[in-house]
């Protein structure tokens, strides 16, 4: 419904309040709609007006300023662009350009300034230079630019001169301050000059006159040399050397004077006089008073050295004057050498050398053919060939045939050697009676002496021929003694054959000795060793990786190793492998050490465990496996090892284990660990003062093996191990070193306290059947042994009859087979001796380190004593170890004294 509104009337106060309009209200909703209107309209055109800024601004961003050269391209802003845009890309591409003619100028003057030589030029190639570039700029339509350019050519430029002419002033100070430093230089040699001739002239009275004098001059050089350095810049370095020139000015001076005239010799003296004050000889007493001056000089070092100089020019004078004195013959030496430089003399000269050696080498073969005899027609061509080509040498040589020939002395020397020694040598070789290197050293001195007693008869016959084929030539003496001299690469091929086979015989001897099928026992030295080594070609990781497969698969060189190690002989490869083991970290490397240890500790030889390991690893080594082989089985699976705990609650390593005894061990000695270590060995060696003691005392070791085993009562101490367990590793280790006598031998020197078993027991020594044959020797020189029986007759008088027989004990009393030890009776080849025969032991007498140096003495037993038995020369009846197992020869199987 439309509401019709009624206008409202005029109305009027007692005052005046203004003019009220009286309206319905539609002027208001009018302007309302219009300012909105309004409002919305500018916003839109303000958004408008921002995309044609930012299209601005892209346009004069990307609008190309230079053309494909690189050249500048001015371009007006593009027609399709709206006057928003236009205004918003137009300062842009104008500082581009700006930027870009920047640049430009910049680099136009830099060239300009290179190739201008002054400031002056600088401007006016700037100037001309420039004004062509900024007149094409405006016509290139650049012209709103040239303002701009203007200023900015002007400014740079200004730098660029005040540079240049900051320069060359640098360089006229410079060039200033080095004529005015020549001027001074001048100054000082002349100064040096006059000085010499004032010097020369003064008596000594008016020395000191004349010297002041000088000085006075010398002070004023140097001022005007400190004034160049100040008003000229001259340099430091040249100021400080003319400096030092105008100061030592006099005193060189003298040094002119007084080595005037002298000879080397003399100015050597004279500069000897500064290092140890000795006087010079033959100078007068104004030459003293110089050298006097010259030696309070306070630039002694200067002046050491000017006279050195000085001897060095006098010398060179005195040595062109010795040249000049020999001028024809420096000519001479000139044509020589402009010859010896010729291409064409020299290619004649080796030819003539060649065919030289080709007659003297066929008249050397016929004079071998012939018996090693020279004709006199032969030693007459020889000493013809030999003339000509020393003719050679002489001078500028010689002309054969039309051409020159020129030969030094060596050359010559060298062509007849070789033509004569190379034949020489050749039938030296040939003979076949100089194989070694002891042979051909022979004959190389009895030619260097020409005597050849030394020589067999055949040899003698090859001297006689060398002799007689040198003989034939003019220098019989130097072709003998290049012989010689040729000899040596044969001696030393020879030598190096010798030492190669004498190594092989040693390595093949040592491999045997191992075997047991050598000359000798296998000592176990470190030589032996290395050599057990080589010969297998084994190093220690081959027990690691390769040694019980070979084993397993019967290779043969792992079944000698494994034969020789139970025969107690190691190769340096399986020590090494065994004290690596020991600092491993690898299980399965200690599983294999402790295994080998237990294999090779207790070989079974004749039901006897004998303990191979012993002796040869260090005693250190043999302890720490032994506890190792009694401790590590005992806590294999476990989770812990004293106070080591396996790796995630798991059990404890052997790697682990075999640490912490070596730890433990080494660290008794330690402040923090003595104390416990000292009452754990109490508790094991109880009144004893020592390990050693204990092994020796309480239980029966030989003082020799109480000293390795300490080791293992030591261990024992520092893992804190029971006396029970420490015994019977000990015990083992006992069993093993100390074998049954088996009733042959008794030892009461080295067999612990035990006498019927003994570390020299035939079965520590002998081995493979070898005890056997031990005793079947000793047995066959017991039995070239007269033999009597003492018996009263029936007068009552003691007589001795010959019946019977000495004979060698043999009768095992025990065999251990692993645990188990029990009594074996009489063996199959047990010897039993009849009533009526004295019953034989041996008593071992250790003399030397290794194992089998030892004697055994043939004793008798009557009630507790034993008697060794005497030979008739009074000699004790003894058998070498060494000598039973080759056969027992009778100068060794004879006695001792």
């Amino acid at each position: 419904m439309v509401e019709f509104l009624k206008a409202k009337g005029t109305s009027f106060v007692n005052k005046p309040v203004g003019v009220n309009n009286v309206n319905t209200g539609a002027v208001e909703a009018g302007q309302t709609l219009a300012r909105v209107g309004q409002q919305l309209a500018s916003q839109f055109f303000a958004d408008a007006e921002q995309e044609q800024i930012k299209l601005g601004k892209e346009v004069g961003m990307t609008l190309p300023v230079r053309d494909d050269d690189g050249n500048l391209a001015f371009q007006t802003t593009p027609t399709t662009l709206s006057d928003v845009a236009k205004n918003a890309a137009e300062p842009i591409i104008q500082k581009r350009y700006e930027d870009a003619l920047n640049v430009d100028i910049f680099s136009k003057l830099n060239e300009i300034r290179q190739k201008s030589r002054t400031s002056t030029e600088f401007s006016k190639n700037v100037e001309n230079e420039m004004s062509v570039y900024i007149e094409q700029t405006k016509l290139s339509g650049g012209d709103r630019y040239v303002g701009g350019m203007t200023e900015t050519v002007a400014k740079l430029s200004a730098q660029h001169f005040n540079a240049m002419a900051t320069e060359e002033t640098k360089e006229a100070m410079r060039i200033s301050s080095l004529q005015s430093n020549q001027i001074s230089n001048l100054n000082i040699a002349d100064l040096i000059s006059i000085a010499g001739d004032q010097i020369n002239k003064a008596n000594i009275g008016e020395l000191d006159n004349v010297i002041e004098d000088l000085e006075s001059n010398v002070q004023a050089i140097v001022e005007q040399n400190n004034n160049n350095l100040v008003t000229n810049n001259l340099a430091v370095d040249t100021h400080r050397k003319t400096d030092t020139s105008a100061k030592t000015s006099v005193s060189f001076a003298l040094v002119n004077i007084l080595t005037k005239d002298k000879t080397p010799a003399q100015i050597h003296e004279i500069e000897n006089y500064f290092r140890t004050g000795t006087l010079p000889k033959d100078l007068s007493n104004k030459e003293i008073v110089l050298l006097d001056k010259i030696e309070s000089s306070p630039y002694r070092n200067e002046v050491k050295k000017y006279v050195s100089n000085v001897q060095d020019k006098v010398s060179e004078i005195t040595r062109q004057i010795t040249a000049d004195k020999n001028r024809a013959y420096v000519d001479k030496q000139r044509q020589i050498n402009e010859y010896r430089n010729d291409a064409t003399i020299y290619r004649n000269s080796q030819q003539f050398k060649a065919q030289f050696q080709m007659q003297l080498s066929s008249i050397h073969n016929e004079i071998f053919a012939s018996g090693g005899v020279a004709s006199d027609e032969q030693k007459n061509k020889i000493r013809n060939l030999e003339n000509q080509l020393f003719k050679a040498t002489d001078g500028t040589g010689v002309m054969i045939n039309g051409q020159r020939i020129l030969l030094t002395k060596g050359e010559a020397m060298s062509a007849m050697n070789e033509a004569v020694v190379m034949g020489l040598e050749n039938t030296i070789v040939r003979s076949n009676l100089f194989k070694t290197g002891a042979d051909l050293g022979k004959l190389q001195d009895a030619l260097y002496q020409r005597d050849p007693r030394l020589l067999s008869p055949d040899q003698k016959k090859v001297y006689d021929t060398v002799i007689e084929v040198s003989g034939a030539s003019l220098q019989k003496d130097s072709i003998v003694n290049a012989t010689g001299k040729a000899i040596n690469d044969n001696i030393t091929s020879a030598n190096r054959a010798d030492a190669i086979i004498a190594e092989n015989e040693i390595t093949t001897n040592t491999m045997r000795n191992a075997d047991g099928f050598g000359n000798q026992n296998f000592g176990n030295t470190s030589k032996e060793q290395d050599i057990l080594s080589k010969g297998h070609d084994i190093s220690a990781e081959y027990f690691q990786q390769n040694f019980e497969e070979e084993l397993r698969t019967g290779t043969p060189r792992a079944l000698r190793i494994d034969a020789q190690m139970a025969r107690g002989n190691f190769s340096s490869a399986f020590i090494n492998f065994m004290d690596n083991a020991l600092n491993g970290r690898n299980d399965g490397e200690i599983t294999r050490a402790m295994n080998y240890f237990q294999k090779y500790s207790q070989v079974l030889e004749g039901g006897i465990r004998v303990d191979k390991m012993y002796g040869a690893v260090s005693e250190e080594t043999y302890g720490i496996y032994s506890i190792a082989k009694k401790l590590i089985p005992a806590f294999r699976g476990k989770t812990s090892f004293f106070d080591v705990e396996g790796v995630n609650g798991g059990p404890v390593t052997q790697a682990q284990m075999l640490t912490k005894i070596k730890q433990v061990y080494q660290a008794r000695t330690q402040p923090e660990s003595i104390s416990n270590f000292k009452s754990n060995l109490k508790s094991i060696i109880g009144k004893e003062k020592n390990s050693f003691d204990y092994l020796t005392n309480t239980l029966g070791f030989d003082r020799t093996e109480a000293r390795d085993l300490q080791f293992v009562v030591d261990m024992s101490a520092s893992m804190g191990l029971t006396k029970k367990l420490t015994d019977e590793i000990l015990s083992a280790s006992k069993e093993g070193i100390y074998l049954d006598g088996e009733n042959t031998v008794v030892d009461f020197y080295a067999g612990g306290d035990d006498a019927f078993r003994s570390k020299y027991a035939f079965k520590a020594i002998f081995t493979n059947g070898e005890d056997g044959f031990a005793r079947s020797v000793i047995q066959s020189k017991l039995n070239e042994l007269e033999h009597f029986v003492e018996k009263r007759d029936d007068d009552g008088k003691l007589v001795k009859r010959p019946v019977g027989s000495f004979t060698l004990m043999f009768k095992p009393t025990q065999v251990i087979d692993g645990k188990v030890q029990y009594s074996t009776g009489t063996r199959v080849d047990a010897v039993q001796p009849d009533v009526l025969d004295t019953p034989v032991y041996l008593q071992p007498i250790p003399y030397g380190s290794r194992k089998d140096d030892v004697r055994y003495v043939a004793v008798t037993r009557k009630g507790q004593f034993y008697r060794p038995i005497k030979l008739p020369n009074g000699a004790l009846m003894a058998f070498d170890a060494k000598e039973l197992r080759r056969g027992g020869s009778t100068a060794e199987v004879g006695g001792i004294e």
